[in-house]
């Protein structure tokens, strides 16, 4: 690239990679949180949360932020060393909305979790942490249960004998392709 580019003008010198990795990714990244933080100003936030383990089994929990058609990433954390209790949880989604919402909790119209019970202990605990200092807050807690889908599914296919028999026709199809070179 650097050789073409001298070729169009001899005298010019592209900067190196340690100015483009600083200083020019520096001002994008800039540039890009001030775009997403005028999205979201002054408009009612819904919260999506998550975990799950990444390719090296380490879990990950991550955190975006919805306001009307647009969703933005906020943060994936890797969390394998720490127990991930409710109150853990609570505590990281707390920290999370704090700086989401520079402390204006009452912009949070929802929060999206999956549905195991440690998220519905996760819920009960953020009401009350957010009512106590909050007293006028309305949350709407939103079950997300894609695995719970997942098993239901499962269940569809191996228990209704054509169903069956038609995704095991499937499987071996979608295998063949994956294994094919061409």
């Amino acid at each position: 690239m650097k050789q073409f580019l001298q070729k169009i003008n001899p005298a010019y010198n592209p900067d190196g990679r340690i100015t483009f990795s600083s200083t020019f990714l520096d001002a994008e990244y800039e540039r890009t949180r001030r775009e997403v933080e005028d999205k979201l100003d002054g408009r009612a936030l819904n919260i999506i949360t998550d975990e799950s383990a990444d390719i090296t089994k380490h879990r990950i929990v991550s955190m975006s932020v919805n306001v009307g058609r647009l969703t933005f990433f906020h943060k994936a954390e890797d969390v394998d060393s720490r127990n991930l209790t409710a109150r853990n949880y609570t505590d990281w989604i707390l920290r999370q909305l704090t700086v989401i919402t520079g402390g204006d909790y009452n912009r949070i119209n929802s929060i999206a979790t999956d549905t195991c019970s440690t998220m519905f202990v996760v819920w009960r605990l953020l009401e009350e942490e957010l009512e106590r200092r909050f007293p006028d807050i309305r949350l709407l807690f939103v079950p997300c249960d894609s695995h719970g889908l997942q098993l239901l599914i499962k269940d569809v296919i191996e228990k209704i004998p054509w169903f069956h028999i038609v995704s095991q026709g499937v499987r071996k199809i979608v295998s063949f392709f994956r294994g094919a070179h061409l």
